[in-house]
């Protein structure tokens, strides 16, 4: 049987992953939000928002705004849709999920009901585990889709799909490893974004790379806390899913969540450093996700804590940060 995939999600993630798996050879139907972005991709073979330097394979591409249709047609559905938008995306469709194989390409936790995906999708649309994966870094969209050596890892309970997607993403440039923990790896996912804004936000205050040598070894030592608590698995916190991934978020330039909070470090309000991103900062609403769990597990997290006191609690960034500072070591 020949395999189809659906990809939902027109970001630059979204579109890097079209482009990976056109270029393996593979059929892929495409949902995107609007007609605009539907009738450029075909007339200019490009997206016309995000990755637009990227030339689409057309003759394997099928770009859709209807998403019962994209669902239908494909044996496999990879969501590529920010969390914060994920419910309100796929409650338009009609057409059940729990036959297909769903493969989450999110890093973040659904706002609405602080769920990480596969607990979701598996509440929600009733998706059984093992037909769910995960697509998890070290990786950044703009080094997949300029060719660039990347380390992706599929996470997923059942082995055999985990092979499956190992084989649609692997070429020349990608290389896959293969993971059973699917709560571990999305939560660190959650993670290394609010510790990538926590990054941003020092380096906009000044700090230099001494410093955030020290925040690393920091926010290393939280991670490794909160993922004991979280897996069902005993995660190794150096494998690349975790850590790799934690490291590319902080230090990259392409990171939208350590840009962003480059621009409050900076002095930007937290409201117009979110109108000023161009993509959305998981990281932003992985904050408050995170501070669901440090209440309810009882741990003790300063750097996601400072986060979300200053994106939520409305309080001085450079005031937070200073004070976080002294206590890190």
């Amino acid at each position: 049987m020949k395999t189809t995939i659906g990809v939902i999600g027109s970001g630059s993630w979204g579109t890097a992953l079209v482009n990976l798996l056109t270029q393996n050879g593979y059929h892929v139907n495409w949902f995107v939000q609007s007609q605009e972005i539907r009738e450029h991709v075909y007339e200019y073979g490009h997206n016309p928002h995000y990755l637009s330097s990227a030339s689409l394979n057309m003759s394997r591409l099928r770009v859709t705004i209807k998403i019962d249709d994209l669902i239908e047609a494909s044996s496999i559905i990879i969501l590529v849709v920010p969390s914060a938008f994920l419910h309100s995306v796929l409650s338009k469709s009609t057409y059940p999920l729990k036959d297909k194989k769903v493969v989450s390409a999110v890093k973040g936790i659904i706002p609405e009901s602080n769920e990480i995906v596969a607990d979701y999708l598996f509440r929600e649309f009733n998706v059984p585990r093992e037909h769910f994966a995960m697509i998890a870094g070290p990786s950044h969209a703009e080094e997949v889709s300029s060719e660039k050596l990347t380390y992706l890892t599929v996470a997923s309970e059942h082995v055999d799909l985990a092979k499956e997607l190992k084989l649609l993403l692997k070429n020349h440039h990608i290389n896959v490893k293969i993971s059973h923990d699917i709560v571990g790896t999305e939560f660190a996912a959650v993670a290394k974004n609010v510790y990538a804004i926590a990054a941003g936000i020092y380096h906009g205050l000044g700090y230099g790379d001494n410093f955030q040598a020290v925040l690393v070894c920091n926010a290393t030592q939280e991670m490794r806390e909160f993922m004991s608590k979280v897996c069902r698995v005993n995660a190794d916190i150096i494998e690349s899913a975790y850590l790799g991934d934690l490291l590319v978020t902080m230090y990259s330039q392409y990171s939208r969540n350590r840009n962003f909070g480059v621009m409050i470090g900076k002095g930007y309000s937290v409201k117009y450093a979110r109108m000023e991103m161009l993509q959305i900062a998981e990281g932003y609403y992985g904050a408050k996700g995170l501070a669901h769990f440090m209440e309810k597990l009882n741990i003790d997290m300063p750097i996601a804590e400072a986060v979300f006191n200053v994106l939520y609690e409305g309080q001085n960034a450079s005031n937070v940060f200073s004070e976080l500072s002294n206590e890190l070591s």
